[in-house]
């Protein structure tokens, strides 16, 4: 078969396989009336598709309290919270630290699990003023050999501290046991 002979024929072939496709979809392919009932939202053909849905709030949806962690950025924060003599963990951290950005996607979660009982706290050991006020209040820097480092005061006093990466279970746990806490 010559070449200007096939050029048609490929051409031919294609226009077969596109027509048929169409025809496909347009016998086989429309969505169903139970389509639209089970997923409204492929039904959307007069709405603006940027408009976002309103909805309203369920009256019945307990609101749950922002649970908060201090980032501690003065020494007279550290001082102060010694002071209180309240529960409290400090996590010392550095930015460059990837098990300490590890820690962070659920350090939040676990002061959510003791929300009111225990103050949870960040302290990032990279700024010397806050390194010279914690070795002032007992917490020297030979003894953070590794991050992260979790202390836990009470009453003024450490009493205990953690060294290297707890995972999220095991470091509720150890808040429960330092402090004393039913879980």
């Amino acid at each position: 078969m010559s070449r200007k002979k096939q050029k048609p024929l490929i051409l031919t072939i294609l226009s077969i396989i596109c027509l048929s496709s169409a025809a496909w979809y347009i016998l086989f392919d429309k969505p169903s009336k139970m389509d639209s009932m089970q997923h409204p939202a492929t039904n959307l053909k007069n709405e603006d598709p940027c408009s976002i849905p309103q909805t309203t709030p369920n009256i019945n949806t307990p609101v749950t309290p922002e649970v908060i962690t201090y980032e501690i950025t003065e020494p007279s924060q550290l001082q102060t919270l010694i002071q209180d003599g309240k529960p409290a963990v400090i996590k010392f951290y550095a930015p460059w630290c990837g098990a300490c950005n590890h820690v962070d996607s659920y350090y939040k979660d676990v002061a959510g699990e003791f929300n009111e009982k225990v103050t949870f706290y960040s302290l990032n050991i990279d700024t010397p003023e806050l390194s010279t006020e914690a070795e002032k209040l007992g917490i020297n820097k030979e003894k953070i050999l590794y991050l992260p480092t979790f202390v836990f005061f009470q009453t003024g006093k450490i009493q205990e501290q953690q060294t290297g990466v707890l995972q999220k279970e095991a470091l509720i746990k150890k808040v429960a046991t330092v402090f004393d806490i039913i879980k």
